[in-house]
């Protein structure tokens, strides 16, 4: 056998068939949800998923990412020894039996939590409270088709809106558990104390404004 033979180079393998690529342009392109949630584990950016679309997340400003990581610390503390536990926007929540996936900014569940079968554990089924941050971008979604879908879960008991542009939070609480009515506390005091009743938590709202400073006004 010649020694050309023996060290001849090995080809390399096939590459693995990745998942359709979704283009602006391809308007058409429909992904089941299966085909959303395997191109999606595979894309370096996070995409929601509704009823067929992809829609790409953008990025977040400076103060956003500031009123998220103190909320989350704040929870972080206030949730240690509790039967919930709370987690960030790295984590899918499944809507809608699955023709709707998002990434709120800030999701409580308890502990353990309910997720989508698989190897992956990266999609949340029964969250308790969703916290949503507003940007421009955002803010119409958030308070209209999303805060619609979440409702519809029956774990949920708290939606939260907070504004980053200005002082501003809407806390949405479910009456009774799995029943469909809610009520509404609306508040743009800086000393104003949110009551997260449902997994026993007060939250000033000092603690998740503290590092923003707003323009004169913009608290009104």
């Amino acid at each position: 056998m010649a020694l050309s033979t023996i060290f001849a180079p090995v080809p390399a393998p096939a590459p693995a068939a990745s998942p359709p690529t979704p283009k602006p342009s391809e308007a058409g392109y429909w992904f089941s949800a299966d085909e959303y949630l395997a191109f999606e584990r595979a894309s370096p950016l996070k995409h929601e998923y509704e009823n067929g679309l992809l829609i790409p997340m953008s990025g977040a400003s400076f103060d956003h990412n500031r009123i998220t990581d103190d909320l989350l610390t704040f929870l972080n503390i206030a949730l240690r020894g509790t039967a919930f536990e709370v987690v960030g926007s790295n984590l899918r929540v499944q809507l809608s039996q699955g023709d709707r996936y998002v990434y709120p900014d800030v999701v409580v569940v308890p502990d353990p939590p309910e997720l989508l079968a698989g190897a992956e554990l990266d999609t949340v089924l029964n969250p308790v409270l969703v916290v949503e941050v507003l940007s421009p971008s955002t803010r119409d979604r958030d308070r209209g088709t999303k805060f619609l879908h979440y409702r519809a879960l029956p774990t949920l008991r708290h939606y939260l809106m907070l504004d980053s542009l200005r002082l501003h939070a809407e806390l949405y609480t479910r009456t009774e558990p799995r029943g469909s009515q809610w009520t509404m506390d609306e508040t743009t005091d800086p000393e104003a104390v949110l009551d997260l009743s449902q997994i026993g938590v007060r939250l000033p709202l000092r603690e998740v404004y503290r590092r923003v400073a707003f323009d004169a006004g913009q608290s009104a």
